[in-house]
């Protein structure tokens, strides 16, 4: 059985890798998008735009949930779903302060 060894990278690449892989699928960039556009909404809700099972569903917005991009409230008998701005930001800036430091390297050349 194989190990990660992903703990062996620096905690910035780590933490931007965890938000790159909940951005990684399609049906997840657009349940973002919905939110964005409609504000909170059910699984049932969302599920409307997706050609997607509600339990396929549900898995998908636990990523996002994981990596905080979305957060939810329990409103008896459903969870309400909504994008946690802050998080959004916090997200957008680790990615922009990546490839930054990417497009820097690239014009200092090899060391």
């Amino acid at each position: 059985m194989a190990f990660s060894k992903a703990h062996l990278y620096r905690w910035q690449i780590r933490r931007l890798a965890m938000f790159l892989r909940a951005l990684c699928h399609p049906a997840r960039l657009e349940i973002l998008l919905q939110l964005a556009l409609e504000g909170e909404k059910t699984v049932e809700e969302i599920a409307k735009n997706h050609p997607l099972s509600l339990s396929t569903l549900s898995k998908h917005l636990a990523s996002l949930r994981v990596v905080r991009l979305l957060t939810h409230k329990d409103k008896w008998p459903y969870l309400l779903y909504k994008i946690d701005l802050k998080m959004i930001r916090k997200m957008r800036l680790y990615i922009n302060e990546f490839f930054d430091a990417l497009e820097k390297a690239i014009e200092q050349g090899p060391r």
